[in-house]
């Protein structure tokens, strides 16, 4: 099983890309591939980060839905809401980025989950639905 580093790590390994460490250096010092130090500097790997026990990914929805809800605060089951419009962010930003058929066959179904999450909130709070998703996936995906 391949070696999973932390957070710690990748940002370690990033610092030191940046300052010119060849790949291959970082490879044998982190124990894993070339070709994974090449897809982590580049970007291609996505940041991870676990908040109350649940692991997010921060891509491009996740950022957007975030940026929205600090305007906001809620209280009692929208505080639930959030963190389900939180992990399908994640969800289907994990999925846009992926090329199985599996996740590519998913991500309609989690778009529309979203919208309905994002529309509960948005009266919640009383305000227009937070982005338009399936926008912001088209965006994503042609550039």
């Amino acid at each position: 099983m391949p070696k999973r580093l932390s957070d710690g790590e990748v940002s370690e390994l990033r610092r030191l890309s940046a300052e010119g460490v060849l790949q291959r250096d970082l490879a044998e010092r982190f124990g894993v591939s070339q070709s994974f130090v090449s897809r982590v500097t580049r970007g291609e790997r996505r940041e991870r980060r676990e908040r109350d026990g649940l692991v997010l990914v921060d891509g491009p929805v996740r950022v957007a839905l975030e940026e929205w809800l600090a305007g906001f605060e809620f209280r009692g089951a929208d505080r639930v809401r959030v963190r389900v419009a939180e992990t399908l962010a994640s969800a289907v930003d994990g999925c846009a980025a992926s090329t199985t058929a599996a996740a590519l066959a998913t991500l309609p179904r989690l778009v529309g989950q979203l919208e309905f999450e994002l529309e509960r909130l948005a009266n919640a709070a009383d305000e227009r639905p937070a982005l338009d998703v399936k926008r912001l996936l088209r965006e994503v995906q042609a550039g």
